[in-house]
């Protein structure tokens, strides 16, 4: 029995309900994507988050915050080996004072899902379903 094959975790944003997507965003678990409640490895799942992902990202984009962050991520990481290969111990200063620019750029940003509902069905009259699925969802939010 494959996972994939029998669809016994959810592989793609136009089956995963957008309660379950938040659920992984919010919390970090991939556990979520899990449809029934199964011993599953996390590299499976893991994969299979990669997956819903790259289908997002490739229908939705990304946002510009993110991309920043992207961007922030890859100086650190440029800085980290350029302080590894030089010992020039002057970059840590760099690293610190990034890090607490990502740090910054994180917290308070992710949005919680109960405020796009109230959003939604407040501003827009559009009636909020827990088994809508992810795509449904983001497309919703992108036609506004």
């Amino acid at each position: 029995m494959t996972i994939f094959g029998k669809l016994l975790i959810y592989n793609s944003i136009k089956n995963l309900p957008i309660v379950k997507w938040y659920e992984v965003y919010e919390t970090g678990s991939y556990k979520a994507l899990l449809k029934r409640d199964l011993l599953c490895s996390t590299s499976k799942l893991e994969y299979a988050w990669n997956i819903i992902m790259d289908e997002y990202i490739d229908e939705f984009g990304l946002a510009e915050e993110t991309l920043e962050r992207i961007d922030l991520k890859r100086k650190i990481i440029r800085t980290i080996s350029k302080r590894i290969t030089t010992k020039n111990r002057y970059l840590d200063n760099d690293i610190d004072r990034m890090m607490i620019d990502l740090e910054s750029m994180s917290q308070g940003k992710s949005e919680k899902l109960s405020k796009l509902v109230s959003a939604l069905e407040k501003n827009y009259g559009i009636p909020f379903d827990e088994n809508m699925s992810t795509f449904d969802f983001f497309r919703r939010i992108k036609s506004m």
